[in-house]
């Protein structure tokens, strides 16, 4: 069983998630902001499948998070600035968890012209 979902915006990167480019003291803000703004958009392009997706489980999951946008980050930042989206799936019951006992995890990144981005979200449930 494979789902694709198509997010019209891009991850952030993880200095700005834990707000090395700005204030520190907006950290845990930004992090749970972004992972709610994530999960939303998740739960309402799943739609019918997250039912379908929520019923396989328990069950080891291949995710593969695919981030779109014309800056290109480099790996920490790129794995790191993923963690919200890997968390809402666990939250929305798309997996039972982030361990590798239970998820097989990839990411990779698209360099894109200067005002297209996005995020692809693979998650293939495994026998």
């Amino acid at each position: 069983m494979r789902f694709v979902i198509e997010i019209p915006f891009a991850s952030e990167s993880l200095n700005v998630l834990m707000g090395w480019k700005h204030n520190p003291s907006t950290r845990l803000w930004k992090y749970g902001k972004h992972r709610e703004s994530v999960k939303a958009e998740i739960f309402v392009r799943l739609g019918k499948d997250l039912q379908v997706l929520r019923a396989s489980m328990p069950a080891r999951v291949r995710l593969k998070l695919t981030r779109f946008k014309a800056g290109v980050l480099d790996d920490v930042n790129l794995r790191g600035g993923f963690k919200p989206w890997v968390d809402a799936l666990k939250q929305l019951g798309c997996m039972v968890d982030d361990s590798p006992r239970w998820l097989d995890d990839s990411y990779k990144q698209v360099r894109t012209r200067v005002g297209v981005k996005g995020t692809r979200i693979e998650i293939e449930v495994l026998p």
